[in-house]
C-alpha cells in the first residue's frame, strides 16, 4: 500500500486537481515500473527507459515521489516528509520555504549521505532540478504488512496539499542552476533545529558546520533504518 500505491493514488489526485488549472508550463504525470531489485540503477529501471526513450522535452523539475502514505518514525518528524535534491538547484530552498507548512515539516537531506535511493536516480545523473520526497524505510517495508489500514489518509491529504503547492509555485520559474552549484547547508541546519531540537540533545550533536550536518545525517539514517 504504501510502497507505492500511496504515490499512485496521489498523481491520481493531483492530475484531477490540476487538469483544468491554466499553468505555463505542461505537466508529465509519470508512474514509474521496474524500480526494485533486480532493475534497480540498472538499464532497464522503468524511470531510466523513460528518460532515455521517451522524453521529448527538456524537464525543468522532476518531482518524484516515494512511500509517502505512513508516519515516519524519527521523534519530531512523525508527520512529516524527508526530502533530497535540494542542491540541485539554488531556487528550491526558497520554492520550499514558499509551498511547505507547520502542520508537515520538510526535511532536506543530502544526497551525498543519502545517494541514490529511487526513481530520481536518472534526473541526478543527467543535471536535472528534481525534488524527491518520502517517509523512509517503516517497520513494513517490503512486507505482506503493508496494507492500506496501516496508512494516515491525512497526511496524505497534506502531502497532496505540499506537492500541488510545489507545482504551482515552480510553475513560472525556469530553474537554470546550474546544477548542484549552491550550498544547501545552513538552510538544513535551520530546519533540522526547527523540528528536531530533541533529537539533538539525544545525539548530542550542535550543528555549526556542513561537517556536522553529514555526521548527524548519517546518524540519523542509522539509527532510525531510514534506508539501510
Amino acid at each position: 500500500a504504501d510502497d507505492n500505491a500511496s504515490s499512485v493514488c496521489l498523481l491520481l489526485r493531483l492530475i484531477k486537481l490540476l487538469k483544468d488549472k491554466p499553468l505555463a508550463r505542461d505537466l508529465v504525470f509519470a508512474f514509474f515500473d521496474a524500480e526494485e531489485p533486480p532493475y534497480f540503477l540498472q538499464p532497464a529501471m522503468g524511470s531510466i527507459r523513460f528518460y532515455e526513450d521517451q522524453l521529448r522535452e527538456p524537464i525543468n523539475l522532476a518531482v518524484v515521489l516515494d512511500m509517502v502514505g505512513h508516519d515516519t518514525i524519527v521523534p519530531g518528524m512523525e508527520s512529516g516528509l524527508f526530502l533530497g535534491g535540494l542542491e540541485s538547484d539554488p531556487f528550491l530552498s526558497s520554492l520550499l520555504e514558499d509551498s511547505s507548512f507547520d502542520e508537515l515539516p520538510v526535511l532536506p537531506l543530502s544526497f551525498d549521505v543519502v545517494g541514490s535511493v529511487s526513481d530520481y536516480h536518472i534526473f541526478h545523473e543527467n543535471t536535472v532540478p528534481y525534488i524527491f520526497l518520502t517517509s523512509g524505510r517503516w517497520l513494513h517495508y517490503h512486507s505482506p504488512t503493508d496494507t492500506p489500514e496501516k496508512l494516515n489518509y491525512h497526511r496524505l491529504e497534506l502531502v497532496e496539499n505540499f506537492v500541488l503547492n510545489l507545482l504551482i509555485n515552480a510553475d513560472e520559474h525556469c530553474l537554470t542552476g546550474p546544477f548542484g552549484s549552491c550550498s544547501t547547508f545552513i538552510f538544513q541546519i535551520k530546519r533540522i533545529k526547527k523540528f528536531l531540537k530533541q533529537t539533538l540533545v539525544e545525539l548530542k550533536f550542535e550543528l555549526n558546520s556542513k561537517d556536522e550536518l553529514i555526521k548527524f545525517e548519517k546518524e540519523l539514517l542509522h539509527r532510525y533504518r531510514l534506508w539501510l
